[in-house]
């Protein structure tokens, strides 16, 4: 086992025999990198302790095998460092694009001791210039290092996270290659490549938040689990749908986890209206009324293919949004304590419901469902029944989402056809899915597991 000395070593040694590389090739071999140049060394010392890292996990978290298995694990290694470089090479080369022009500009507001949720004039009205929790903003200070830090930060982020689930699935085994390359389509997916190595959007993090909220739940580790759930919700408030599902245990309601969820996210929230006051609950207000976008179902419904145009009424739907989300929510965790089924079924289906009667559609919003849903699959696929329709309603949602992710990375926000239609087949996907879902949980004999 080499030492981590000896690991922080080879790191100090390589490191700038690559950053030497680097240069030559930005300032010489290819000038049209050189604005590139500074991102460039911090990507670099990000792939390189990754790859020195994967060493370290083989011998910490896997068994001991089989000369077989030590081969394999080594050619699935490197397979995974050469994808992490490509993947922090795209985040590098593309730059500041889409969102994260906007981040950045909020940032700077952070760091110029100004308001983060000013008011101002924008498409949805008078409103916060975005939606996110106070957690958002210290990212700000990564802005120090290098204005591509934080978008770097992401991809690393993500980086970890496709690395755990192929880990977890065929780490200590070699598989057939159909499924390896299957694992390795899904965990390097190009809705992961449009939203974080290209567009630099930050709900990765709020992802792998509401991962370890569940995979702490799992354990009945309330603590972790409160730490984690708040972070989530924090950064984006989308997992606060997690807390009434993962506070079950066994049916029964655990008052303590939820007093402590409620309470950090509480004390957050009160640190935040010390720092920036009041505005600070601007983002929930601006997310509770903004019209509905692209991949929601309200955003079908009011659009030019909308059924309801032909009862010669507009198409006046938004209102019924939260009061069906709410519902539908209510119902899904009546469903879950009745059947006191594992947390992480319990952060699927919520997280599921919430994004199908969401008025706001953003693509980006899937990552936290995507994030969840492969946590799901590599933790209990094994244990559920009528696993080929599930496996077909999986591929058909998510394939469309990353059809979609591909389609809108092409498009733009120019076609406004494009953004009428998407919302239909996203919510009849999805509601497939939600079907396959519930009928594998009602048919697994291992329900109650947990």
């Amino acid at each position: 086992m080499i030492s981590v000395e000896g690991r922080v070593r080879t790191w100090m040694m390589t490191y700038p025999v690559l950053v030497s590389a680097w240069i030559v090739l930005s300032l010489l071999i290819a000038p049209q990198l050189s604005p590139h140049l500074e991102p460039g060394f911090l990507a670099i010392g990000l792939g390189l302790a990754f790859a020195l890292s994967l060493g370290w996990w083989d011998e910490t978290h896997l068994p001991a095998g089989s000369s077989e298995d030590g081969a394999w694990r080594r050619f699935l290694n490197l397979t995974i460092v050469a994808a992490s470089w490509v993947f922090l090479a795209t985040a590098v080369g593309t730059g500041p694009q889409h969102d994260y022009l906007l981040h950045q500009e909020f940032w700077q507001v952070v760091l110029d001791g100004q308001d983060p949720w000013y008011l101002a004039n924008t498409y949805w009205g008078y409103h916060p210039p975005n939606a996110y929790g106070p957690l958002f903003n210290p990212l700000a200070l990564l802005m120090y290092v290098n204005r591509l830090a934080p978008k770097l930060l992401f991809a690393m982020a993500y980086i970890v996270s496709a690395t755990a689930l192929i880990k977890r699935l065929a780490g200590n085994r070699s598989i057939s290659w159909p499924a390896f390359l299957g694992l390795m389509f899904w965990a390097w997916n190009p809705f992961a490549w449009v939203e974080v190595a290209i567009r630099g959007h930050f709900d990765i993090l709020v992802g792998l938040a509401s991962v370890a909220a569940v995979h702490f739940a799992r354990e009945r580790r309330d603590r972790p689990c409160a730490i984690a759930l708040a972070a989530g919700v924090l950064l984006k408030y989308i997992p606060i749908v997690l807390l009434p599902f993962l506070a079950l245990d066994r049916g029964k309601i655990k008052a303590k986890f939820t007093a402590m969820s409620t309470g950090l996210i509480a004390l957050g929230l009160g640190l935040s209206c010390l720092i920036w006051g009041k505005s600070t609950f601007y983002p929930l207000r601006f997310a509770a009324t903004r019209s509905s976008s692209y991949l929601s179902i309200f955003r079908f419904l009011r659009g030019r293919y909308s059924p309801i145009w032909r009862l010669g009424i507009e198409p006046d739907v938004e209102w019924l949004a939260t009061p069906l989300m709410a519902l539908a929510l209510l119902g899904a965790w009546w469903w879950c304590r009745s059947r006191q089924v594992d947390p992480a079924t319990g952060g699927f289906l919520s997280i599921l419901v919430t994004l199908l009667l969401y008025r706001n559609g953003f693509p980006q919003y899937q990552m936290v469902l995507i994030m969840v849903a492969s946590y799901w699959v590599a933790e209990l696929w094994n244990t559920r029944r009528h696993q080929t329709a599930l496996a077909i309603a999986l591929v058909g949602y998510f394939g469309w989402i990353n059809a979609f992710a591909l389609a809108y990375y092409q498009l733009g926000d120019s076609s406004t056809r494009f953004e009428d239609a998407v919302g239909l087949p996203t919510f009849l996907l999805g509601g497939i899915l939600l079907v396959c879902l519930l009928r594998s949980e009602l048919s697994s004999e291992n329900t109650k597991i947990y």
